[in-house]
């Protein structure tokens, strides 16, 4: 086996030994604190109790160990009368990233909501999110809407006010 795949297959070894929880309101803290590397306006740990309080919510998580740092989420609101779900927010720790951990989250997901019988996944997703965009054009998501300016980039100003952002709405048919 070539270095480079060696290299590769080391890099990996940890995420793999992740496993996969469900979170509850104890983990907010360190939610909002993975959610403030990953976005400009950061939900605080108010909002993520509430939010993984919920039953209606799918809140995911991955860690080493029932007591060590959640590296990743995802929350999914879920409508099970109207057969959809939405991802609120998906997020990694930055050490964490480019190691699958996204995608075993969303796969995770969908196979439990086809166990709820739900027939779409919806998302939203700044056009300028190539990453993200690459992982969800991966596992099947379509684009079939946009916001104009729905995100704002504190970042990038212009003309004294932050830039806006389109985001992409993008459907995932499950079943």
């Amino acid at each position: 086996m070539a270095y480079g795949n060696l290299r590769r297959l080391w890099h990996r070894t940890p995420a793999a030994q992740l496993a996969i929880v469900d979170l509850h309101q104890a983990d907010s803290a360190q939610l909002a604190s993975l959610h403030a590397q990953a976005f400009p306006r950061p939900w605080t740990d108010g909002e993520f109790e509430k939010l993984v309080a919920d039953e209606a919510n799918l809140s995911l998580g991955l860690r080493e160990a029932s007591h060590s740092p959640v590296r990743a989420f995802l929350l999914i609101r879920r409508a099970i009368a109207a057969g959809e779900a939405e991802i609120l927010s998906i997020a990694v720790d930055q050490a964490w990233q480019r190691r699958g951990l996204g995608y075993r989250l969303l796969d995770e997901s969908v196979r439990r909501l086809n166990a709820d019988s739900l027939e779409s996944l919806f998302l939203e997703v700044d056009e300028t999110n190539q990453p993200a965009r690459a992982l969800y054009d991966r596992l099947g998501f379509e684009v079939v809407g946009r916001r104009k300016g729905y995100y704002s980039t504190p970042s990038q100003e212009v003309d004294g006010e932050a830039a806006k952002q389109d985001a992409l709405v993008m459907k995932l048919t499950l079943g």
